[in-house]
């Protein structure tokens, strides 16, 4: 699952109900991160091994969580961060660069920077996107 508080991303792909996208297999993923990434906007990707039992937690607070307003996405997250144990250091904020950063300091964080130089417009990335020719990973 992808937890896309005030996200925009819409697909067939997608089972979507408040903000969780489900049916995120690894090619769904490569798809969901590399439409964000354009010649506008680089994307930073985060990734953290994490129990199964943090792991449900997580889905559990997504799931109450209910749907985010728009521009609100990074406070939702933090919010939601604060309350999975061993994530506490995360602050409370409305800015992405700041949740990026204290994030950042958690122990086994992985980090990559992903740059793609498609048309601004996220839109013609969905538009194109065809999930038959994205291989299984």
């Amino acid at each position: 699952m992808i937890f896309d508080p005030a996200g925009t991303i819409k697909h067939d792909v997608f089972i979507e109900q408040d903000d969780v996208l489900y049916g995120a297999a690894p090619s769904v993923l490569e798809f969901y991160t590399r439409a964000h990434a354009r010649k506008t906007h680089h994307v930073v990707i985060q990734d953290l091994d994490v129990s199964p039992e943090i792991a449900e937690r997580a889905l559990q607070l997504v799931r109450a969580n209910g749907p985010v307003t728009s521009a609100f996405c990074a406070s939702a997250s933090s919010a939601i961060l604060r309350q999975i144990p061993g994530f506490e250091g995360c602050g409370q904020t409305m800015f992405p660069n700041r949740l990026a950063a204290d994030f950042a300091k958690i122990r086994g964080v992985r980090e990559q920077k992903l740059y793609e130089y498609d048309d601004a417009d996220k839109r013609v990335a969905l538009e194109a996107y065809d999930p038959n020719r994205i291989k299984q990973k």
